[in-house]
């Protein structure tokens, strides 16, 4: 399958406390700088069944973008639903769908089941959510999601 056949690009997973990273940096280049249509819940979800529409948008995702961060892995209260959904996702039709952007201090602490589904490749560090995604991290987004057209 190729980005086309789904009605988003990229959906994106992240703790409610990591909202100004993802809307005010990580938006910002792939709406911006990639022109990829996003899913993100703080804009994008309707009043309702918040759970169904959150698994609605990841299935019709090309990529399924997750930002672990302390806050995903042990304050947001859809980070394991999210994450085994997003694993259970990957397919021989879509391989790569699964990409991490990995906060630095919590690159060891994730699930053995996203493991599973991942290539190194795929798992993207960064340090300092305040900062701006250096050249290197931007890259290595882009070439994450280098189907998408």
């Amino acid at each position: 399958m190729k980005s086309s056949d789904y009605k988003t690009h990229v959906f994106i997973g992240y703790a409610d406390e990591d909202v100004g990273f993802v809307r005010h940096i990580l938006l910002r280049y792939l709406e911006d700088d990639l022109r990829v249509s996003t899913f993100i819940h703080h804009r994008d979800l309707t009043p309702g069944y918040t759970d169904q529409q959150m698994f609605e948008a990841m299935r019709d995702s090309w990529r399924i973008l997750l930002l672990i961060t302390e806050h995903f892995l042990n304050h947001y209260d859809l980070s394991d639903i999210i994450m085994k959904f997003a694993s259970h996702c990957v397919s021989p039709a879509n391989e790569k769908r699964v990409v991490l952007l990995v906060q630095q201090t919590q690159l060891y602490n994730i699930p053995g089941s996203l493991y599973d589904v991942l290539e190194d490749s795929r798992i993207i560090v960064i340090s300092d959510l305040s900062a701006h995604l250096n050249y290197v991290q931007r890259q290595e987004i882009k070439q994450c999601l280098r189907y998408i057209r």
